[in-house]
């Protein structure tokens, strides 16, 4: 029965990661309600709205921009390192090298991802926003 113990770690970091997205989806739903409620408002009230400025009120600005992919790039590979980091430590302490053969092999993940988003914040073409 030792090894139910050894499930809570995991799972507490997991679902960290999930609370972090959840809380982004909510705030950027709030956000987008917001924002739908104050056009309502606009027109109930009788202000004539511009397409022009209603095209730039629903405009994307969630980061799709080549600034956005680069920060993300560098956040995920700065995730990245912290993993090898972090496995190398744990290998040091239990005096295992498999492990940091592990963790190398998972933080290849956001190593990936972060040098795409790099490399298409770089060479990749300017958004219609920029």
């Amino acid at each position: 029965m030792d090894y139910i113990n050894h499930w809570g770690s995991p799972i507490v970091i997991f679902g960290f990661v999930v609370l972090i997205v959840l809380i982004n989806g909510i705030f950027a739903w709030l956000r987008e309600s917001s924002r739908q409620e104050t056009l309502r408002e606009a027109i109930r009230n009788g202000v004539d709205i511009d397409p022009v400025a209603l095209k730039e009120a629903f405009a994307r600005t969630s980061g799709d921009s080549r600034g956005g992919r680069a920060i993300g790039g560098l956040v995920l590979l700065a995730v990245g390192t912290a993993m090898l980091f972090f496995g190398y430590q744990i290998g040091q302490v239990e005096g295992d090298d498999e492990i940091l053969m592990i963790f190398t092999g998972i933080s290849a993940f956001p190593f990936l991802i972060g040098t795409a988003l790099l490399v298409s914040s770089l060479f990749g073409g300017k958004s219609k926003q920029e």
